[in-house]
């Protein structure tokens, strides 16, 4: 018997986060039943790439896809393949969202521009002691919003919510920190931005993000790396 998609499928992608995931995963769960209380369907998509057995284990249970890439955007690309829902949620395996966050995003995408990309309105970094502090994330369609920054610095973390036919259209790069290239949420931007998405806030959410010193971003600002070259 076929069955239909769910609204929406969180990509969870996962590495070697082992009993971290735990939070993740109850942020995950909690949005979800959220959703579900006002009629929205989500299912949850785990990608493992080179995941250790702590990490397996956290995911038992989880649809799970296997990759080894050792790349984010690639495993994000292929979580977006296997699934037909109408939306997609990007979730990194060690940070959290607020509990509003899939019912919140559905109600806006919904009613907003089919081609939009959605972001929390607040970001609370946390983690690494001493270093804990809020980002906002800002509208593009709010006054006062200079397109040009975007080339000087990333306006938006990678936990964002669209249509799956903008994550279709607009592929995550493939990194190659080695080769001095890197940052591929960034690059996704404004690669989305410059295809004409508009990238917007749901107001009153919050997404946690953890810092830790040994993350892709910090290893790739340690290598020197640049954003991908310019999008087409």
């Amino acid at each position: 018997m076929n069955h239909a998609p769910p609204d929406i499928c969180v990509i969870l992608t996962a590495h070697r986060e082992g009993l971290l995931l735990r939070a993740t995963l109850e942020s995950a769960v909690e949005a979800m039943q959220a959703a579900a209380a006002r009629g929205i369907s989500a299912s949850l998509l785990a990608i493992a790439d080179r995941a250790d057995a702590l990490t397996r284990a956290m995911l038992d249970g989880c649809e799970m896809l296997e990759a080894d890439s050792g790349d984010v955007g690639l495993n994000r690309n292929a979580a977006v393949a296997a699934t037909r829902a109408r939306y997609i949620a990007m979730l990194d395996a060690d940070d959290i969202w607020g509990p509003s966050w899939l019912a919140a995003a559905f109600a806006v995408a919904a009613a907003g521009p089919p081609g939009a990309v959605w972001h929390p309105e607040a970001n609370l970094y946390f983690g690494h002691h001493g270093h804990e502090h809020w980002f906002m994330h800002p509208d593009m369609e709010a006054p006062g919003f200079d397109r040009t920054a975007m080339e000087l610095f990333n306006p938006w973390t990678a936990l964002c919510f669209a249509r799956r036919e903008v994550f279709v259209e607009t592929p995550y790069p493939a990194s190659d920190v080695a080769g001095g290239f890197g940052f591929e949420d960034w690059h996704w931007n404004l690669a989305t931005a410059a295809r004409g998405a508009i990238h917007k806030i749901v107001p009153g959410t919050l997404h946690l993000i953890r810092q830790k010193p040994t993350s892709l971003m910090r290893r790739t600002s340690a290598e020197g790396a640049l954003r991908g070259p310019p999008p087409e």
